[in-house]
């Protein structure tokens, strides 16, 4: 059994991966950058690119394929139009400062704050179901039949 793939140039890695012959762009694009570095510039897309002839993109959709004859698979890091550059879409990551770790802490505190209020309410609330429930099971007393106050009948004394 022959197993069809095509080999990917990584510009950002320098290296080559490969991937079955009818991998989406857009997943082999999603493998490609999962395994890069912080810093490293991330493939925008794929191109098809054989020297002295235009670029053929891949569509987001569309099954990758080798056409061999030359041409090599790429991707593509930066965006050229009219030979200006464009920006990266990628933005670098924001430093956290450590402002955003005491807003972080004050939104941590704020939430374990509301967390035991809502317990406090919870028992409150249960507490007085149950002081209700208990206020419900009282039972009345009713009065008991006379004998049982009046105490044990007295002993006759027999004369022999």
């Amino acid at each position: 059994m022959i197993l069809k793939f095509v080999e990917v140039i990584c510009k950002s890695l320098g290296r080559t991966r490969r991937l079955a012959a009818s991998t989406k762009p857009r997943f082999a694009i999603y493998l490609i950058n999962k395994k890069l570095d912080t810093g490293v510039p991330l493939a925008l897309h794929i191109e098809a690119v054989k020297e002295g002839e235009e670029p053929v993109s891949f569509g987001p959709n569309v099954d990758l394929m080798d056409y061999r004859d030359g041409w090599k698979l790429e991707t593509v890091i930066e965006v050229e139009f009219a030979g200006v550059l464009k920006e990266k879409r990628v933005q670098p990551t924001k430093v956290k400062t450590p402002k955003f770790y005491s807003k972080l802490e004050e939104k941590h505190h704020a939430l374990e704050l509301e967390r035991s209020q809502c317990e406090a309410r919870h028992k409150e609330k249960q507490e007085a179901a149950i002081k209700q429930l208990r206020k419900s099971m009282m039972f009345k007393a009713n009065p008991g039949p006379s004998f049982y106050s009046e105490g044990p009948p007295r002993k006759v004394e027999l004369k022999q």
